[in-house]
């Protein structure tokens, strides 16, 4: 008898055995089963995060009115909430007037990670591409004075964020407006219509200097001294000091770009030309000597200004003109033909009988000597 009991009590024990085993591993099935639905949800979660990064970066560059990304020399990253979107230099296409952007976005999760690359085509346009001259004037400081002297004459509309004072015998074929008063000389003709104390049409103009700011303090990093530059010329040039272009420079076959960065002045020599597509960034200011020539599609970026003084130059040309940042002054030479876009925090300056199509616009104030023209063409740039 005891030894059926015994028998009894050794299979109770192993079928409870068995059950609590059964159950452990239905409970460890169950519970790698719920960390791999938790990882594949987290996965698909970071997919959309990923996505949500890339229409972020969109919204951004199709709504980019003061260029921040279209000035790029470095790549720049997007964050948000669950996401990280890396968006490189672009590239332009001057017959589509277009820009490529290449935009990687990564999507987080817990421990999860997606990752999403695209290819984004922008065509760039600006609020104040629209006008001849746009100064939006720096909410930080007064409204300002712009006054427009006798005889010369612009074609396109006109804007400023302030009392716009135009001279006498001057001639708009366009449209004045201004936030505040409009003051027109007797002897002015305006064919359009003026528009005192007007809305601004968006958000002032703004100037994103951080990414020529890298490029200058990485220049300060090289051995000081300074240099002349001339002949084929390719990738990024770094010169800790003023550099000098002393004969004609162009982009060497194959490379895809051509950048001088210095830390200095960057002068143009007498007679001789930057060839199209090239970048001279100066950590001073940029300045020329006479008979000098810039390519189409160039861009000058000067800390403390650009002088383009001296007569007998060009600047890009009817087809494609190029390009001029500063939160400097900007001066234009007697007699000057300047093709492209300039914007300025400082005092833009056109000088007598200088004639300049494209755009200009920017934050500070504009002077017009005698006999000076501006023409308005959207899509030089």
């Amino acid at each position: 008898m005891r030894s059926k009991r015994g028998m009894t009590l050794a299979i109770v024990l192993g079928i409870i055995m068995m059950v609590a085993g059964t159950a452990v591993l239905f409970i460890s099935i169950s519970m790698s089963e719920r960390r791999l639905m938790k990882k594949q949800t987290d996965s698909v979660k970071a997919f959309y995060m990923a996505e949500a990064g890339l229409e972020d970066a969109a919204s951004r560059l199709n709504n980019d009115s003061n260029g921040i990304y279209r000035d790029m020399v470095a790549p720049d990253v997007i964050t948000g909430l669950s996401y990280s979107v890396v968006i490189d230099v672009p590239t332009y296409d001057p017959a589509s007037k277009t820009y490529t952007f290449h935009a990687a976005s990564t999507g987080t999760v817990g421990n999860s990670k997606r990752k999403i690359e695209q290819m984004m085509v922008v065509k760039k346009t600006w609020i104040f591409s629209q006008y001849m001259l746009y100064f939006g004037g720096n909410s930080d400081m007064l409204t300002y004075t712009f006054v427009i002297d006798k005889e010369a004459s612009i074609t396109g509309d006109i804007f400023a964020n302030g009392l716009l004072t135009i001279g006498k015998d001057f001639y708009l074929d366009g449209s004045a407006y201004a936030t505040g008063d409009i003051i027109v000389d007797q002897d002015s003709t305006v064919t359009g219509g003026i528009y005192p104390n007007s809305e601004l049409p968006g958000p002032p103009p703004t100037l994103n200097s951080a990414p020529y700011d890298a490029e200058i303090a990485q220049a300060l990093l090289v051995a000081e001294g300074n240099q002349n530059i001339s002949g084929p010329i390719s990738g990024t040039i770094y010169v800790n000091g003023a550099a000098t272009v002393t004969d004609d420079i162009s982009i060497a076959g194959g490379a895809s770009e051509a950048v001088i960065v210095a830390t200095g002045n960057i002068v143009i020599s007498a007679d001789k030309c930057v060839g199209e597509g090239i970048q001279l960034i100066a950590g001073d200011s940029f300045s020329t000597e006479s008979a000098y020539c810039v390519g189409n599609n160039c861009l000058i970026y000067a800390t403390n200004g650009v002088d383009l003084n001296k007569e007998g130059g060009t600047f890009g040309s009817s087809e494609l003109g190029s390009v001029i940042i500063t939160p400097g002054d900007v001066g234009v030479a007697k007699g000057f033909g300047f093709y492209g876009f300039i914007f300025s925090d400082g005092e833009v300056s056109i000088k007598k009988e200088a004639v300049a199509t494209g755009v200009i616009a920017g934050n500070g104030t504009l002077t017009m000597d005698k006999s000076a023209v501006l023409v308005h063409k959207q899509d030089i740039v």
